[in-house]
């Protein structure tokens, strides 16, 4: 099955419109030593290796784009929300930062999109569990890592991305693949490290006129 039944066949994510905001919810630790406490005790857990943290996190990791998804096409306008992302479809992504760092396209890379009926993809967003190696503090190498930005595995994973939306943008949508058209928005994730841009196929990646609005 190609890529682009996959993807656009597969049941939209919606809003769940009955969900309540709780402007005041209750706070779950008792105080902020706590907190620190159990924080501290997940961070080394995980930086230890441990399979069941780890794995916990990663899902986390992977179910997060979703909320920014949401608040920036929003159903109620007319947008929709591929429920299910893949992996990065093109193999492992090499890392140049001579150590032979490659990033596991299957394990490590989710692929997420945003559409419109009538306009095609909107929004093509890539996220990126951080290599080991990348990173700073006590989250370095884990998937929520910080200061990501500016390293070997970003750069990359921006030229993955790139790649990918122009060879769609070629096939646009022939061989299974979805339709990908200059204007269309770009963003990579790594960590807790984001980047936005706007596509065209000469231009590559760009910041536009006046920058970006974002919801959260």
């Amino acid at each position: 099955m190609g890529l682009l039944k996959k993807l656009f066949t597969r049941k939209h994510k919606e809003s769940n419109d009955r969900s309540i905001t709780l402007h005041n919810p209750p706070n779950p630790f008792p105080d902020e030593g706590t907190f620190t406490q159990i924080r501290s005790h997940v961070l080394s857990r995980a930086a230890a290796n441990d399979p069941s943290y780890l794995a916990l996190m990663r899902q986390a990791a992977f179910q997060t784009p979703f909320a920014w998804l949401e608040a920036n096409f929003p159903a109620a306008k007319g947008f929709f929300i591929c429920s299910e992302p893949i992996p990065y479809p093109y193999g492992d992504i090499s890392v140049d930062d001579n150590e032979g760092t490659v990033i596991n396209a299957e394990e490590d890379t989710r692929i997420y999109l945003a559409g419109k009926p009538g306009v095609g993809t909107v929004c093509v967003k890539m996220m990126v569990i951080p290599p080991k190696n990348v990173g700073s503090g006590e989250t370095r190498g884990l998937p929520f890592a910080r200061d990501t930005l500016g390293t070997p595995a970003m750069d990359a994973a921006e030229g993955a991305l790139l790649g990918l939306m122009r060879r769609w943008q070629e096939e646009n949508g022939e061989k299974g693949t979805p339709g990908v058209e200059d204007g269309c928005l770009a963003v990579v994730v790594m960590g807790v490290d984001m980047l936005v841009w706007e596509y065209s196929r000469e231009r590559g990646f760009y910041d536009p006129p006046g920058g970006f609005v974002f919801e959260k």
